[in-house]
């Protein structure tokens, strides 16, 4: 028995139980088994949930457990690849990990409580956003410069009379409308040209304009109301606000992020004469 105490073998298998035990004891999490997955209810519920939206749904028994199987495979080829060190130099995973990275983090922004003063100071610095766009509403008549021909300038003297006399007039056949009901600046002149809205601006309420020209040809229009743009308050546009401020502060914040990480590492590109240097 004395001899057994005395031999250099058990003296190192006594050490390194020791040193086991102690690194256990530093480091609890270490004891967990390495060939157990635990699938918690909440993902279970996820993995539910995600079959649910997609086929509207609930799965039954026997999908629930080959979905749970198919969940199991997937960790376990995770362990097993990263044991095989699969998931080093992989552009993919990394490019994921980044992706999950940077998620995180705007997620965290996101969640912040934004005062209305912050809010207020943003709507002022870019009124142009947020002011609301002047409305017309008027009637119009076409008239189409390729159908009459030399005979234009004397039939569009006939409709300028035909309108002052009886307020009516014949427009040649287009695909637009007669008559447009509270239609934005921008609506207009995406129907009928660029800088179409601008002229509307020059005519007078309750009377047919002057011929007007348009991408399309020629018109008569009788202004019929105007309500011009104005700025608005950020009661009015608080949902609006909010999202442009976040998604503003949100970029500049993940690019200070990205410039704090850059510093954090010594980045050594090896080059030859053929490589371009890198801009970091």
């Amino acid at each position: 028995m004395t001899n057994i105490l005395k031999a250099p073998l058990l003296h190192f298998a006594l050490l390194g139980a020791l040193l086991f035990v102690l690194y256990a004891w530093l480091n609890p999490n270490s004891m967990e088994r390495d060939d157990q997955i635990i699938i918690s209810k909440g993902e279970t519920q996820h993995i539910i949930n995600i079959y649910e939206n997609k086929w509207k749904r609930q799965p039954t028994e026997k999908v629930l457990k080959a979905l749970l199987d198919d969940y199991v495979l997937t960790q376990i080829y995770y362990l097993e690849g990263v044991k095989l060190g699969f998931d080093k130099n992989d552009n993919q995973i990394k490019r994921r990990v980044r992706q999950k990275m940077e998620m995180v983090s705007s997620n965290i922004f996101s969640a912040l409580d934004v005062k209305d003063e912050a809010l207020q100071a943003y709507l002022n610095d870019h009124p142009q956003k947020y002011v609301k766009d002047t409305v017309y509403s008027f009637r119009q008549i076409y008239v189409d410069e390729t159908k009459h021909g030399s005979d234009l300038k004397a039939y569009l003297e006939t409709i300028k009379r035909e309108l002052r006399e009886s307020d009516i007039a014949l427009s040649d056949p287009v695909m637009m409308e007669d008559r447009y009901e509270n239609a934005s600046s921008f609506s207009v002149n995406r129907e009928f040209g660029k800088g179409f809205a601008k002229q509307l601006d020059g005519l007078t309420v309750g009377q047919w304009s002057e011929v007007l020209k348009s991408g399309l040809g020629f018109h008569f229009v009788k202004l019929e109301k105007k309500v011009v743009s104005k700025k608005v308050t950020l009661d009015e546009v608080r949902d609006a606000v909010l999202k442009d401020y976040l998604h503003e502060k949100r970029k500049d914040m993940m690019e200070k992020q990205r410039q704090q990480m850059l510093k954090m590492y010594d980045v050594v590109i090896e080059t030859n004469s053929t490589t371009p240097k890198a801009d970091i």
